[in-house]
């Protein structure tokens, strides 16, 4: 399980590449997981992220949405992986 130590210890290094995009196909497959990204997305990535007059606002809101559309991408990609010839 990643604690909060490990997320400070691994802080700007290459760990978090290492886990195959086949893992968030895994877990947001299921039935759980798909439950789960469903809420993350009608709550962070399905939403209007411009909130006039305030940029601060804007930019956090585009922060939460860009982390959901990273793991769909990794969900897509490990669905779909690049094949070897």
């Amino acid at each position: 399980m990643l604690t909060t130590d490990k997320l400070i210890e691994g802080a700007g290094t290459t760990e978090y590449n290492r886990v195959p995009q086949q893992l968030y196909t895994q877990l947001f497959g299921s039935d759980v997981g798909q439950r789960v990204i469903d809420d993350l997305v009608a709550r962070y990535y399905a939403i209007q992220t411009y909130k006039k007059g305030d940029s601060h606002e804007t930019a956090f809101r585009e922060g939460h949405r860009q982390v959901i559309q990273f793991i769909i991408s990794q969900i897509s990609q490990g669905e779909n992986p690049p094949t070897s010839e």
